[in-house]
This record gives C-alpha cells, sequence and structure tokens, in this order.
C-alpha cells in the first residue's frame, strides 16, 4: 500500500510539475518592443587609420529598456566601446565600460544609412559629444564620423575640443 501511495505521489509531483513550467513558458510579456533589426547594418568593429593613430570602435545592438512617460517600451539601441592608439601605446581604452550609448536612427524615412550616438570622450575628463555616424551609399563597409559638442551653456573658459577625431571616415574590419 505504501509504495503504491509513494508510486501515485510522484506521478501527482511530476504531473504539477510539467503544468507548472508549461504554463510559465507560455505566458507573454505585455511590454510592448520596438525591434530595429535594420540597426545590425551598423554592428562590429569598425576602424579609422591616419599616419600612426588608430581608432577603433566597436558597435554592438542591444534591447534596453525605456521608461518613458506613463508604460515602459523595450527598443534596439546602437552601444559600444573603442579603443585610441598611437602606434603600440593605447592612449584610451573603454572596454570596461561602454561609452557609446543610445544609438539610434537620425530620420529612418529619409535616411536608414544614418545614425546618431551619444559618446563619452574618456581623454577630456569625460566629456559628451554626438556622433553622426552614416554608412556611405553603395560602400557599406565604409561610414563617415562626425562628432559635436553636447554639453550646452557654460559659463566662463570652457575647453571645446575633443581628444577624439571630430571627422573621420571608419572602414569595417569585421
Amino acid at each position: 500500500m505504501a509504495k503504491k501511495l509513494d508510486r501515485t505521489m510522484k506521478y501527482l509531483f511530476t504531473l504539477i510539475l510539467i503544468t507548472t513550467l508549461s504554463c510559465v513558458k507560455g505566458q507573454t510579456s505585455n511590454i510592448p518592443y520596438l525591434a530595429q533589426q535594420e540597426l545590425k547594418k551598423f554592428t562590429g568593429k569598425w576602424q579609422y587609420t591616419s599616419n600612426d593613430t588608430i581608432f577603433t570602435i566597436n558597435l554592438i545592438l542591444e534591447k534596453k529598456y525605456n521608461k518613458g512617460s506613463g508604460n515602459g517600451f523595450y527598443i534596439d539601441v546602437i552601444v559600444g566601446d573603442y579603443i585610441l592608439k598611437k602606434g603600440e601605446q593605447i592612449l584610451q581604452s573603454s572596454s570596461a565600460i561602454k561609452p557609446i550609448r543610445a544609438g539610434g536612427f537620425v530620420d529612418k524615412k529619409l535616411n536608414n544609412n544614418k545614425i546618431d550616438f551619444l559618446i563619452t570622450d574618456l581623454g577630456k575628463k569625460s566629456k559628451r559629444g554626438t556622433v553622426t555616424f552614416e554608412i556611405q551609399s553603395g560602400q557599406e563597409n565604409i561610414a563617415k564620423w562626425q562628432l559635436s559638442n553636447n554639453e550646452g551653456i557654460h559659463i566662463g573658459t570652457y575647453d571645446y575640443s575633443f581628444s577624439l577625431p571630430l571627422q573621420a571616415m571608419f572602414k569595417k574590419v569585421n
């Protein structure tokens, strides 16, 4: 009798476990998701070379939660890091953090080859800027980089320069 009860308990436990797991798996999130698969063409390692200076950026597509006003949603954005080298000497490396963030299309309807993203210039005491990054027409592995200041109003002396290139042509290396 005890063996039969033990077998029945195992059967009931297994049945309950399977039912519970299938219910959990069947649940879907009610949070909206704005997928931007077109951003994938920007992902990868891009490199700019000038004399013995090599500036490499690594762009990644990441799903981020945006609280927004009211209900939140998920959205694909570009994030990444960079390395700035002169010869063999590393001048800046951001592998521990992601100083490239919040990347998305400038105006997807007009040009889906152009994105903007925020960047932190680690060589200028974490100075922030905005980069416009545009894949050139007919050349999917070449992109134009334009860095501009976005740090608002300053009182007194202020250094508007960057240690990163203001304009550059990048080549996709992977």
